[in-house]
């Protein structure tokens, strides 16, 4: 959990990480988890398979309000 904590301050957005859950792994390496937040806001986040560990932080809430289908990054906590 630290580390998707830390991915989600580093793309600058506040997060006390309420819940999370691995959402799979796709061709590149990079694996995906869906973090919700105290708040209540959604992040889908992808930390690739480099010596870096380094990631990329997509908001849920923008994703969805810019019209981009959410299914494969912000689905549903199972």
């Amino acid at each position: 959990m630290l580390v998707l904590g830390e991915a989600i301050r580093s793309a600058e957005y506040l997060c006390h990480i309420s819940r999370f859950q691995y959402q799979g792994q796709i061709a590149s390496g990079e694996v995906l988890y869906l973090v919700e937040c105290e708040s209540g806001r959604r992040y889908s986040v992808g930390i690739y398979a480099d010596a870096e560990g380094s990631s990329i932080v997509f908001d849920c809430g923008v994703l969805g309000a810019a019209g981009i289908s959410q299914n494969k990054l912000c689905g549903d906590f199972k």
